[in-house]
């Protein structure tokens, strides 16, 4: 009858263990999933920057927000 207990807990603690195991895994995944994503755009928009405001090479302060003794 103890053996039946002992058992019991083990497959107990086995089902428990791996359902945190495979809810850790699926946030692991998903966390990478983001990242890649994330590094996706990011390396999209630095192949592509878009400009802000009136910037032109010619003019990089009209809309940039810094200081031009030009004014």
């Amino acid at each position: 009858m103890m053996a039946f207990w002992a058992c019991a807990a083990l497959v107990t603690l086995l089902t428990v263990a791996l359902g945190l195991y495979r809810c850790e895994a699926r946030k692991v995944a998903l966390l990478r999933c983001k990242i890649s994503a994330f590094r996706a755009e990011r390396s999209a928009r630095q192949a592509h920057p878009v400009p802000r405001g009136n910037a032109t090479p010619q003019n990089p302060t009209v809309g940039g927000g810094s200081f031009s003794l030009l004014y």
